[in-house]
């Protein structure tokens, strides 16, 4: 609803008839005073006239204002979201164990260990031999470590005497079978630190012991893994078959 806010109180006056010639002139003098409308100007409309014009114009003047229209801000991106969106780096294994070769196994009873699938390397010898395929160094270093533990027994008992010490013996060992390996086939340790590879599978091999208790293989007088019986000496070979050891003579 409107609300006119200037109350119109003189009646407005009767103007002569004018000829048709006066009508575009009074329309021209209309349009002049819309111009004019709010200026001081010395030659100001009749009071009758000055009053249409505030009328009119205080009535639209009541209409209501235009609302702006909001301004829509642009979406906020967590950065947490946009960072889930970012490939992630790979994780780095600083494990001393060998992981870049999957596929074996461990456990706390027999087998206790089950190499990964057999792979193979192509071997280049010396002295103009024809090439051959031989099991790479991963999967000659696992099988050795499968045949041992297939006598976990051995380790307890001396037959296994090579071990005898723990993790310096076991070490010194597993180095020296790369070395060796490496010697006889000279191709073969191409990218390969015969000291670190060596240290890597001595590590999984103490794992395997490490998991396995002495008391699985009967009364012992002795309480912890396998690998803690080699640390603390382990057991002379045997002189008769099938002698006991000292630590089964509970």
């Amino acid at each position: 609803m409107i609300t006119a806010t200037n109350t119109l109180t003189t009646p407005p006056a009767e103007l002569p008839p004018t000829s048709t010639a006066s009508t575009s002139a009074a329309a021209t003098s209309f349009a002049d005073q819309l111009a004019t409308v709010g200026e001081n100007s010395p030659s100001a409309p009749a009071v009758q006239q000055d009053s249409f014009l505030q009328y009119f114009l205080g009535a639209a003047s009541t209409t209501a204002p235009s609302v702006p229209t909001p301004s829509i801000p642009d979406p906020v991106v967590s950065t947490a979201a946009a960072a889930s969106t970012s490939p992630t780096a790979p994780s780095v294994h600083t494990s001393d164990v060998p992981l870049d070769t999957p596929g074996y196994s461990i456990s706390s009873t027999a087998p206790y260990f089950t190499p990964a699938p057999d792979q193979y390397t192509t071997v280049t010898p010396t002295g103009g031999m024809i090439p051959f395929q031989a099991d790479s160094m991963d999967s000659y270093l696992q099988k050795f470590i499968g045949q041992s533990v297939s006598d976990m027994y051995g380790f307890i008992s001396g037959t296994q005497g090579w071990a005898n010490g723990g993790a310096g013996a076991i070490t010194d060992n597993f180095v020296s079978m790369v070395q060796q390996r490496i010697t006889a086939y000279p191709s073969m340790g191409q990218g390969i630190d015969p000291q670190a590879m060596g240290t890597q599978y001595a590590n999984l091999f103490m794992k395997v012991l490490s998991g396995v208790q002495v008391s699985q293989f009967g009364a012992a007088n002795f309480s912890g893994s396998v690998l803690d019986f080699l640390n603390q000496g382990g057991s002379p070979e045997p002189t008769v078959l099938n002698q006991a050891p000292a630590v089964m003579n509970a």
